[in-house]
């Protein structure tokens, strides 16, 4: 009867062991199909269940993971694998990946919000929620959105650049009030390839001088330029707007800062 016994725990461990390790995989290959890279989506498996993640756990990560937009998925295997080496708590790790995923939805709303589609809709979803991560608002992202929206004319880049460069200022500290209104007069005042250039100046100076004055001049310096590509304007779009926008982004990774002033991610 002892052997029996055992024979059947024997038996129902194993199949409990092959269901943990199914929940694994099955982790793994979602993050991979979501366009995770195969390397972090493998060590996402290995290190939850090697750090023992609960398959509840494990498949609420696999569901967050299958339901995300754009750069979402990356996001949630980053904060993970950050939250297992900082060794935090298995539900304070899950609740940090939920408030990426609410960061996201947010940021599609938003960029819908200004109007474009495709792959300017990624890049600008994936832009705001790095700005949401460094201290930028709803409302004042809604706000510069709506001012995009508004544009006739290259509109696809606007918004990758005035977006950029909202995310920039937030990371170097400039507060959300100003990096709002400065990018809301990007977006009405200039072309792509202007606040690409003004984005790049402010990079190059903001990691040794103060980012809120130099936001204030900034905005100043705008203020004399004229109104383009809005409703009312017959200007069109700048010649240099999808090169630029490829050449002086940073990344749209983590939220990580730029520069010894650049905010971190969260």
């Amino acid at each position: 009867m002892k052997k029996l016994i055992f024979f059947i725990m024997l038996i129902f461990y194993g199949f409990s062991s092959a269901g943990a390790s199914d929940v694994y995989d099955t982790l793994a290959q979602t993050a991979q199909n979501m366009r995770v890279e195969k390397s972090i989506a493998e060590k996402l498996a290995a290190e939850t269940k090697k750090n023992g993640y609960s398959e509840e756990s494990v498949r609420t990560l696999a569901g967050i993971v299958s339901a995300g937009k754009y750069g979402a998925p990356a996001k949630y295997a980053e904060k993970v694998l950050e939250g297992i080496a900082k060794k935090a708590p298995e539900k304070a790790v899950l609740r940090a990946v939920e408030q990426i995923r609410s960061r996201y939805e947010t940021a599609s709303r938003i960029a819908r919000k200004t109007g474009i589609s495709g792959s300017a809709e990624e890049s600008v979803t994936d832009t705001i929620a790095d700005a949401m991560t460094a201290g930028a608002g709803e409302q004042g992202l809604m706000k510069t959105a709506a001012v995009i929206a508004a544009r006739k004319t290259d509109r696809d880049e606007t918004a990758k650049a005035s977006m950029m460069l909202y995310r920039e200022m937030v990371r170097y500290g400039v507060s959300d009030l100003r990096a709002s209104e400065i990018a809301e007069k990007s977006a009405q005042s200039l072309e792509s390839g202007e606040i690409y250039r003004y984005r790049k100046h402010f990079m190059q100076q903001a990691a040794h001088a103060d980012a809120e004055s130099l936001a204030e001049s900034m905005g100043h310096e705008m203020s004399g330029s004229g109104s383009h590509g809005s409703e009312n304007s017959k200007h069109g779009g700048s010649s240099e707007g999808g090169s630029s926008g490829g050449g002086h982004d940073g990344g749209s990774g983590g939220g990580g800062g730029h520069g010894g002033n650049g905010k971190g991610g969260g």
